[in-house]
């Protein structure tokens, strides 16, 4: 909401990052060069994709967790947590930190939707959406894009709504 600027990443080995970025230059600051740990699972980790979007005094944080890349084997799934503040904690509804294994689960595999991963929010119009990719069970595992509403509880945590179809027009495979 302060309008500064940071980048969030995570590796699949290493947990999930955050540090400020100089506006100017699009570099790491050099007036705040921290780089905090925000989320973290035991090792070898399982968990990247990483995404943070401001909510109603909250910032959320949205990561992948498990295998990613297997077709319908794939076992990825979108968690969160949140915190009153970017750099974190994160915790989970149960107040469990997400440098401790903590998240909740905001979209699994679901009716042939198999593996949802790499999610980013996209916010328009008073609304905000949860855009992803999955491997379609039904058609050969073949990957595609999903987007779904997401709403907040009146608790303040995003549950997702019934997917858009067709986005926009109809749907794109992804490869």
């Amino acid at each position: 909401p302060s309008g500064a600027k940071y980048l969030v990443f995570g590796s699949y080995w290493s947990g999930i990052k955050l540090f400020q970025i100089d506006p100017a230059t699009g570099k790491p600051s050099s007036a705040s060069p921290t780089i905090y740990s925000l989320a973290q699972r035991p090792a070898p980790d399982a968990e990247e994709g990483a995404g943070i979007t401001y909510h109603d005094g909250y910032y959320y944080l949205f990561v992948s967790w498990d295998q990613c890349c297997a077709g319908i084997s794939s076992t990825y799934r979108i968690m969160d947590g949140r915190s009153q503040s970017v750099t974190g904690p994160y915790v989970d509804p149960s107040g469990t930190s997400m440098m401790n294994s903590g998240g909740m689960e905001v979209q699994g595999s679901d009716e042939g939707m198999i593996g949802p991963g790499s999610s980013s929010i996209f916010t328009g119009g008073g609304q905000s959406y949860l855009v992803y990719h999955y491997y379609d069970a039904f058609d050969s595992g073949d990957p595609w894009v999903q987007v779904r509403p997401l709403v907040w509880t009146s608790s303040g945590w995003p549950v997702t709504g019934a997917p858009l179809v067709p986005v926009p027009d109809s749907p794109v495979p992804l490869g």
